[in-house]
C-alpha cells in the first residue's frame, strides 16, 4: 500500500491544504497535532492527488551503481552459459567466457565511477555518513530468529532495561553540583519564548529532507514552497502551543528504533552489541531545534560556555586531543611524572 506523491500537482495539493486550515480554534498540542495530521491525510486522499493503493513492488536493487546496461549484459551471459551447458562446444565456452569478462568489467566501472563521483561531489559534513554506508554494510545483521516480532520485543525489552538501569545509577549518585562555583549571570532563562512563523521557516529550510515512516506527509513535498507556505501557520501553532504548554505531544517522543550493530566484527547474537538509533517525527525534530536554539543563544548571551568546548559549535576534536597532550608533557617536564601515573 502507497501514495504516489511524486504525480501530485503542488499547488493544487497546497492550496487545498490552505483552505482546510483556515481556522486554528485550538490551543492544547496534542488537539493541533492530531488535526494537523488529520488535514494532510485526509487532503492526500482525495482522488485528484494521492490515494492510497495497493501495487506490487518490484524492489529496489541493494546496489544503487546497477544500470540497465548492466542488467542487459547479465541476461546474455545467462543466455551463453545455458548454451555452453547445452552444447558444451569450445566455442560456447569462449562466448561464455567472454561475456563473464565483459559483465565484470562494466560492474567494476560502473561501481568505481558512482563512488568516485559521489565522493567529490560530497562536502566534508556528509563526507564520514558516504563512507560510513560503504564500510558498514555488516552493521545490519540481526539476531536469528524465528519470528520479527519476538525480535523486536525482544530488543525493545532490552533497551528498555538498560535506559532503566541508567536512571537507577543516576538516582544514586550525588550530583556533586557542590565542586563548582557559582556562576553569577544577569538574568535567567526561566521560561522559553513563542516564535514566528518566518524563525520556523528558516529552522525547517536548514532541516535535512530525511522522513519517518512516523510523517504523515515527507519532508521533501513539506519543505516546497507552495506546501510549507500552507503549513506554516499550524507548525507554528503547535510549537507554540507545546512551548506555553511545556508539553510535548506524545507522538512527537515516539521512535522507530533500529538496532546497529557497533562493529561488524562483533557478535551479531548478543543484544548488548547493538545501539539503538531513534528516528522521530520531522515536526518533533523541528521543535527540538527551536528549543536548542533558544538554550543556545541564552548561553552564548550570558558566556557560560565551557572555554575548552571541543565539537559541537566549539574547538575541534583534534584540538582537545593536542592541548590534552601539551598538558601531560608539560607535567613531565614539570617533574610530576609520580602525580600523572596515578592520575591516569
Amino acid at each position: 500500500m502507497s501514495r504516489k506523491l511524486k504525480d501530485i500537482d503542488v499547488e493544487k495539493f497546497a492550496s487545498s491544504i490552505k483552505e482546510a486550515v483556515k481556522c486554528i480554534d485550538s490551543d492544547d498540542p496534542l488537539t493541533l497535532l492530531h488535526r494537523y495530521s488529520q488535514v494532510i491525510e485526509s487532503t492526500l486522499d482525495v482522488h485528484v492527488f494521492a490515494p492510497v493503493k495497493s501495487r506490487k513492488s518490484k524492489g529496489n536493487h541493494p546496489n544503487p551503481w546497477y544500470t540497465d546496461v548492466i542488467h542487459f549484459e547479465r541476461i546474455l551471459r545467462r543466455k551463453a552459459e545455458r548454451k555452453y551447458v547445452k552444447t558444451g562446444l569450445e566455442v560456447d565456452r569462449q562466448l561464455f567466457q567472454s561475456q563473464s569478462k565483459r559483465v565484470i568489467k562494466l560492474i567494476s566501472h560502473a561501481e568505481t565511477t558512482f563512488y568516485k563521483n559521489k565522493l567529490s561531489a560530497t562536502d566534508s559534513k556528509d563526507l564520514f555518513n558516504v563512507i560510513d554506508k560503504l564500510i558498514s554494510e555488516n552493521q545490519k545483521k540481526l539476531p536469528k530468529s524465528n519470528s520479527e516480532v519476538v525480535l523486536a520485543e525482544r530488543f525493545g525489552d532490552f533497551f528498555h532495561n538498560k535506559v532503566s538501569l541508567i536512571r537507577r545509577t543516576l538516582d544514586n549518585t550525588s550530583s556533586g553540583l557542590n565542586a563548582f562555583e557559582e556562576h553569577h549571570v544577569p538574568s535567567r532563562l526561566i521560561e522559553f519564548a513563542p516564535v514566528s512563523e518566518e524563525h520556523v521557516r528558516s529552522i525547517i529550510g536548514k532541516s535535512k529532507s530525511t522522513s519517518c515512516s512516523l510523517d504523515p506527509l515527507q519532508t521533501w513535498l513539506l519543505k516546497s514552497k507552495p506546501v510549507l507556505d500552507a503549513l506554516l501557520p499550524f507548525i507554528t501553532a503547535i510549537i507554540n502551543s507545546s512551548i506555553a504548554k511545556s508539553c510535548v505531544p506524545t507522538s512527537l517522543k515516539t521512535a522507530l528504533v533500529i538496532p546497529l550493530l557497533k562493529k561488524p566484527s562483533l557478535d551479531c547474537e548478543i543484544l548488548k552489541n547493538y545501539r539503538p538509533v531513534s528516528n522521530l517525527e520531522f515536526i518533533g525534530k523541528v521543535l527540538e531545534r527551536v528549543i536548542a536554539r533558544q538554550i543556545t543563544n541564552y548561553l552564548q548571551a550570558n558566556d557560560l560556555h565551557e572555554p575548552l568546548q571541543s565539537a559541537y559549535k566549539g574547538q575541534s576534536t583534534e584540538t582537545a586531543l593536542l592541548k590534552v597532550k601539551a598538558d601531560i608533557d608539560s607535567a613531565l617536564d614539570s617533574n610530576l611524572g609520580i602525580k600523572l601515573y596515578f592520575f591516569i
